[in-house]
């Protein structure tokens, strides 16, 4: 089912901007908030995408979803982070000022929220920003009527909890870009995972026990047994400790130095390249440069997404056919004017804050920095966190390590000639144990500042999904 207000010709003409391929013609129309049309309804799932902070009050929208669940469904909530959209800016909506509107009944339209995407989204003036916003408004284009984040969602939930003992168990939480939270209504449940299933999980166990190690099999099964019961993540609740942390101080920077980030592109999905050129624009850091070669990508959206991307900080080289990665990324290093060089792949994110300390071990200049990393997984959670050593020399030459994010001096990385032909998959590897040999002056930032996306095909999702990669880190 889908439920919306709009049908398809109605909203082409609130929405002329976007692709009439992109309107889906509802099966239900009516208001999200209030589902009174569905009195002794029930349903398997319901999922509310960048929905609820749409709603004047999504209090009442939440009682009313959990309504509509059968027990043992479940509910799926996915929630813009406002420190990762063009809302940043904005205050953000407490839980007390929501309890305020719906006692007072207070449905009034922000503004604000136009003026934000004038200004971030269309490029305009604060000034032109305004009239713009005014004209969105007269339009009746949607808005978002609050801003969170992920601490003010889970506060909203644990209000309802404790104001409606509505008894939602948290199947899952992520954070991140967008806040997703999995909640399941208590009531019967399937009485056995049945065959599939249970092949299913069988095949993962053995999977991982041969890439992993006796070690991850064990987190895992851990972690599984304490989803079954009803027990968080322990890696959701250190991301949510981990996002409330603030930016890294840089006053004391005498010359915050230039960060070049390097991104090589050949056909990455294009939502996926979309999210990565964003998490670069949106770094709390502010110095810092995007150097893209598009690698002979064949895909229209792609090369129409970099190319509009190529203003201001962000340069784009392209190569008519492709070459690898490795020269992709000598390329980029050639354009590049900072004093670091930041690998980014094409369908990866970076931490908002990843730059900003990078910019503060660099007060030393050191030879390279790394940090933390994770993992993204198909449906946009993160997981699979690599807490990583400290430098050690013995160790990189056994196994690349330090791998995401890492920063290199760049006058160091040209005085070793750069990234080689011939190691592609494992070309950061050849430069690093070129740029680091008979050098101590290497930084690890203890923080997970690089999400690794599991793609399809990727060593990210399978290590022995590209055996050429081992196959030149030897050489």
């Amino acid at each position: 089912m889908y439920l919306d207000r709009l049908l398809p010709d109605e909203a082409a003409v609130h929405y002329p901007s976007v692709p009439a391929r992109t309107l889906v013609r509802p099966h239900v129309i009516g208001d999200a908030g209030d589902l009174s049309m569905f009195r002794g309804e029930v349903f398997d799932f319901l999922i509310a995408s960048h929905v609820l902070e749409h709603l004047a009050d999504p209090l009442t929208a939440l009682v009313e979803w959990h309504r509509v669940v059968r027990p043992g469904g479940k509910l799926l909530l996915a929630v813009p982070d406002k420190r990762f959209t063009f809302d940043r800016d904005r205050p953000r909506t407490p839980l007390s000022h929501l309890l305020w509107n719906r006692r007072e009944k207070r449905t009034s339209i922000e503004i604000g929220h136009f003026r934000e995407w004038a200004r971030h989204i269309e490029g305009l003036s604060a000034d032109a920003a305004i009239g713009r916003a005014e004209e969105l408004q007269r339009q009746g284009y949607a808005i978002h009527a609050h801003v969170w984040t992920l601490e003010d969602v889970l506060e909203i939930l644990d209000y309802l909890e404790a104001a409606h003992r509505l008894g939602l168990r948290r199947a899952h939480l992520s954070g991140g870009p967008e806040t997703t939270v999995l909640l399941e209504k208590p009531g019967a449940r399937a009485s056995r995972i049945g065959a599939a299933r249970g092949l299913s999980l069988l095949a993962k166990a053995v999977t991982t026990l041969f890439t992993g190690g006796p070690g991850q099999l064990l987190a895992r099964g851990r972690r599984f047994l304490a989803r079954g019961r009803g027990e968080p993540d322990p890696y959701s609740l250190w991301i949510r400790g981990d996002l409330g942390l603030p930016a890294p101080r840089l006053e004391e920077l005498h010359e915050p130095p230039l960060i070049s980030v390097l991104t090589p592109v050949h056909e990455p999905a294009p939502a996926h390249l979309c999210q990565a050129l964003e998490s670069v624009r949106r770094q709390s850091y502010p110095r810092w440069e995007h150097v893209l070669v598009d690698d002979g990508s064949t895909d229209p959206d792609v090369i129409r997404l970099l190319r509009s991307a190529a203003a201001g900080p962000v340069r784009l080289v392209r190569h008519e056919t492709a070459r690898g990665i490795g020269l992709a990324t000598q390329a980029a290093l050639e354009q590049a004017e900072g004093a670091y060089v930041a690998l980014l792949d094409h369908d990866d994110l970076l931490h908002p804050h990843a730059l900003a300390e990078i910019a503060r071990a660099a007060s030393d200049m050191p030879a390279m920095i790394y940090t933390d990393e994770d993992k993204i997984d198909a449906a946009g959670v993160r997981c699979d966190p690599h807490f990583k050593p400290d430098w050690s020399p013995e160790l990189m030459l056994s196994v690349m390590y330090t791998c995401h994010l890492m920063a290199l001096q760049a006058r160091r990385l040209r005085e070793v000639g750069g990234f080689r032909a011939g190691f592609d998959g494992s070309q950061d590897y050849d430069a690093v144990l070129r740029v680091t040999e008979g050098r101590s002056d290497v930084v690890h930032v203890p923080r997970v500042l690089y999400h690794w996306r599991k793609a399809p095909g990727s060593a990210a999702a399978d290590p022995d999904a590209k055996p050429w990669a081992y196959q030149a880190a030897a050489r």
